[in-house]
């Protein structure tokens, strides 16, 4: 299954409110902050933070290498800061992609960072969550999934508290988490779309 940064449909609105968080694709909610968006991820690419990420991931960043990866994650996926909204501080990040399961529907790939500042308040389970409901908005979108270092038992917990299941076997290391929004068949004549928003 090939994937991919999300279609500029699903992209134009992927945007959506928690109680306590903003998400919006980076660029913008950073230009509306004003604030500079490789700083931001500078602080935020901390080693205890990127432990078990991908290898280009981990590590201290400068400013100027997180330039150069904000550019890098910007060519393979769609990216979203996270934003407390009381404060109006930067406190995360989420990495959506998308692969195709049908001619019609898509099942989304995320991956989250947490600043470490406000680990241990639930903004990550709250993020999810959040994502989880913008998804079940969405027509065309099948499944949510996730993948996991095992030894993130944090991030493993916030998939499971989310309704995330494990699914096959772990890839190069990582453990996969799904979640259905929607089956794919038809039952009595009525999508199951209709049938998840009642």
């Amino acid at each position: 299954m090939a994937v991919r940064a999300l279609s500029n449909e699903v992209r134009s609105v992927c945007e959506f409110e928690t109680d306590r968080l903003r998400v919006a694709p980076w660029h913008e909610i950073a230009q509306r902050l004003e604030v500079d968006l490789a700083q931001v991820i500078a602080r935020m690419l901390t080693v205890r933070a990127t432990l078990g990420l991908p290898e280009s991931w981990q590590g201290e960043h400068t400013v100027e290498s997180a330039s150069d990866w904000i550019d890098d994650r910007d060519a393979e996926a769609s990216m979203l800061l996270v934003v407390e909204s009381e404060s109006g501080q930067p406190v995360g990040i989420v990495v959506l992609a998308e692969a195709p399961i049908s001619t019609t529907e898509v099942d989304i790939r995320i991956g989250y960072l947490i600043d470490e500042d406000v680990w241990g308040q639930g903004m990550a389970t709250e993020l999810v969550l959040g994502l989880v409901a913008w998804a079940r908005r969405r027509p065309g979108i099948r499944t949510v999934t996730g993948g996991v270092d095992p030894a993130n038992r944090g991030s493993v917990r916030v998939l499971e508290k989310c309704g995330f299941d494990p699914i096959g076997p772990p890839n190069t290391g990582a453990h996969e988490y799904q979640l259905e929004i929607r089956s794919p068949s038809v039952e009595s004549g009525q999508s199951a779309d209709r049938r998840l928003d009642e």
